[in-house]
């Protein structure tokens, strides 16, 4: 990729807290996306949007890292800054991008400040490519991955702590959630500074020996226990990105909000939740209320109809871990 000058860091001592520490993701899914998996319904694509983060931020939050003593540390992971759906084509041809240029084309726009963003896209023209993200490195003066501040390439506004995800195989036909989301859980380990494991016995061993692990060169299925984990080589690599990185833009859990008004996910305190760029809306408001008249929303409920009045004795919006399910 091109060169970057190098941002003002702030310094900052080099020593892991306490506390949990996450990194504010931001998902973004383009049009593609929320037309061939969410099937032009905001609910449904939100729906499967919080699935991924649930299970990928699972992986993240039970692996073991170290910090400058060698002491094992859990709980580092991520919490869901935002959510920006795009219902609408910009009639931009995306998926006649290559990989690189996709990348590159994505974080040329202005993403906002979230510790990464990510996008979702459903391309089959990417030579077989299921994800891509720019690689993280302790060195402060090296951009990309979590924390990279926007940069200047080529006098081009440039954000370097981005990746994606398609959902679609070079053949267009959909790839299973579970593997897409290993894909995702495998490109933010990019963004935390894994690279491929190496072909050694340690970090890439056989499936007699529970299969490759995580951050193998290509993507793992999901059949074998390794598939879900991050190998020794890639927790001894994130965890010297966290160490250096983590105080930069990490958040305390306690310090963020229950709810977070804008991220396309009804928290507790409230009716409903338009998103971080709002679509029209009847029903909801920019700051998270029913407006006078609605019992619902089309963006956040499967069984909102056009009345914007709720299916009696329905299921409306199913998520998981730490979701309610919403019954009317």
């Amino acid at each position: 990729m091109r060169a970057f000058k190098r941002a003002t860091w702030r310094r900052t001592h080099r020593s892991l807290p306490e506390q949990r520490k996450l990194c504010g993701l931001h998902f973004i899914a383009d049009y593609s996306f929320f037309f061939n998996i969410g099937r032009q319904d905001h609910a449904k694509t939100v729906e499967i949007l919080l699935k991924t983060f649930n299970r990928v931020n699972e992986i993240f939050l039970s692996t073991v890292f170290y910090d400058e003593t060698e002491r094992p540390v859990t709980g580092y992971g991520f919490y869901l800054k935002g959510i920006t759906i795009e219902s609408i084509s910009s009639g931009a041809n995306l998926d006649k991008l290559s990989p690189r240029k996709l990348l590159y084309t994505f974080s040329q726009r202005s993403l906002g400040d979230a510790c990464l963003i990510h996008l979702f896209t459903y391309s089959p023209n990417l030579f077989g490519v299921l994800g891509m993200s720019w690689m993280a490195s302790p060195a402060l003066q090296h951009l990309g991955g979590i924390c990279s501040p926007p940069s200047v390439a080529d006098t081009e506004i440039l954000a370097s702590n981005t990746g994606f995800t398609s959902f679609s195989d070079s053949d267009g036909a959909q790839v299973l959630s579970s593997l897409a989301e290993l894909v995702t859980a495998h490109e933010l380990g990019h963004s935390l500074g894994a690279p491929h494991d190496p072909n050694t016995a340690e970090c890439s061993p056989s499936a007699a020996e529970g299969g490759k692990f995580l951050m193998y060169t290509y993507a793992v299925p999901g059949y074998s226990p390794n598939n879900y984990l991050f190998s020794p080589c890639s927790r001894r690599a994130m965890s010297k990105v966290i160490l250096a990185k983590a105080p930069l833009c990490f958040e305390e859990e306690v310090s963020i909000p229950m709810s977070q008004c804008g991220n396309s996910r009804v928290d507790s305190g409230e009716e409903c939740d338009p998103g971080v760029r709002s679509v029209a809306s009847d029903c909801c408001t920019t700051s998270c209320r029913l407006r006078a008249g609605a019992q619902c929303s089309p963006l956040n409920h499967n069984c909102c109809t056009k009345e914007i009045k709720r299916k009696s004795s329905t299921m409306c919006y199913t998520t998981t871990s730490n979701f309610d399910l919403e019954i009317s």
